[in-house]
């Protein structure tokens, strides 16, 4: 986002106090599925180190190129043959399964976002 992070929660905790729901669903669009391949190298190796190459795989399944590019450019040699071998395993997912598994990787993304410790390239 444009603004600082100490404005821009100043900013939510309004929208939230009049709204919880309304504050909620603003905060979780402050970081969608589409913004992954714009966010820093250093803030998505910490998001990748909390998410497991099962989950991880479902959640790249069917993702568009420069989401698995990127995600693939963070992740150590050793972590893209786990990730590879995760991806065989999967048959045929569930969509539900693959949005949920998405949810969770950027719930980490959103949590660091929250904390000011996220950053974008170039969106």
């Amino acid at each position: 986002t444009g603004l600082e992070p100490d404005p821009r929660e100043k900013l939510l905790n309004i929208i939230t106090e009049q709204d919880q729901e309304i504050g909620d669903a603003v905060r979780r669009l402050m970081v969608v599925w589409e913004d992954v391949p714009h966010i820093d190298d250093r803030g998505m190796q910490q998001a990748l180190r909390t998410i497991d190459s099962g989950k991880l795989a479902l959640a790249l399944h069917g993702a568009a190129e420069p989401i698995i590019e990127k995600v693939r450019g963070n992740i150590s040699e050793r972590a893209r043959d786990m990730l590879d071998e995760e991806v065989t395993l999967l048959s045929k997912p569930k969509k539900k399964d693959i949005q949920k598994a998405r949810e969770d990787f950027l719930d980490a993304l959103r949590e660091m976002h929250n904390k000011g410790d996220l950053d974008f390239t170039d969106r």
